[in-house]
């Protein structure tokens, strides 16, 4: 993870240093200084994060290392209720966008194109909020290393697409847009990356246990060394013995209890 993350950073300078020729070079100093405090103001927007994005990854790591999967559910969900809020916050902030171009003193020529794309550039952080609880889960995973290659290569991608959007025309309007492609494949990237994630892992650890105590009750059915109520209770037990996830035995495993224990059942 930490050699993607430095990708990941050296992509950002890169993108950060392509980005002042490349506007200058199809529009002038002021277009750019509009263009700087769109991307400021935006990030003044991860304050409204206060901070849940760390304490959702610091609970997480508990749930998913012990494989509980009724805890982590209802973490989740509170985390993603509360990005939920916060993702309406950023949007209602982005109706100040016109108060905060006159508080600038923008010229009344850019006043409506800077409030226009701010209160966009406002909405879109907003709408994209609601994947932070992901996020954080592939972080408590240590499974984020994908997502970093692929924000990588998004990020020095978009300078071609500032190039393309600058020279179609776009202005201003480019930022937006480039910020919903790099949004779109970020987002992309972690709902796939959620969907391969293996909770099951200590579903197969009971398993092994489950095999060994099973072949050593049969073991002791050869030798009369089981009695018939220690066959019953040890049946009913693990038939319905549920895992970690509190999910009940899979048919495979309720198959091998049945016939491996069923011996048991008149032992004597």
């Amino acid at each position: 993870m930490l050699t993607t993350s430095n990708f990941n950073v050296a992509a950002s300078a890169v993108y950060s240093i392509g980005l002042v020729p490349i506007v200058l070079h199809f529009s002038n100093v002021s277009e750019l200084g509009l263009w700087t405090l769109i991307v400021q103001f935006s990030g003044y927007l991860s304050v409204i994060d206060a901070g849940v994005t760390s304490a959702c990854i610091r609970r997480f790591v508990g749930p998913i290392a012990r494989n509980e999967m009724t805890d982590l559910s209802a973490v989740f969900k509170t985390a993603f209720l509360v990005s939920l809020s916060q993702g309406a916050l950023c949007c209602l902030v982005g109706l100040l966008a016109y108060p905060i171009g006159l508080l600038l003193g923008i010229g009344p020529g850019k006043l409506i194109l800077f409030s226009s794309v701010l209160f966009t550039q406002f909405f879109l952080v907003g709408i994209f909020f609601l994947v932070r609880p992901f996020t954080s889960l592939l972080l408590a995973a240590q499974r984020f290393e994908i997502n970093n290659a692929v924000s990588s290569f998004a990020t020095a991608l978009s300078l071609g697409l500032i190039w393309l959007g600058f020279s179609m025309g776009f202005g201003l309007w480019t930022l937006p847009l480039v910020s919903l492609f790099q949004q779109a494949i970020s987002s992309s990237v972690t709902f796939f990356m959620v969907r391969k994630l293996d909770f099951c892992s200590a579903c197969h650890s009971i398993d092994c246990k489950l095999a060994v105590v099973l072949l050593f009750l049969k073991k002791c059915a050869r030798f009369n060394w089981a009695s018939s109520q220690l066959a019953n209770n040890s049946l009913i037990y693990l038939l319905f013995q549920k895992d970690r996830t509190g999910r009940p035995l899979d048919p495979i495993n309720f198959i091998f209890c049945r016939q491996t224990l069923e011996p048991l059942r008149h032992t004597q």
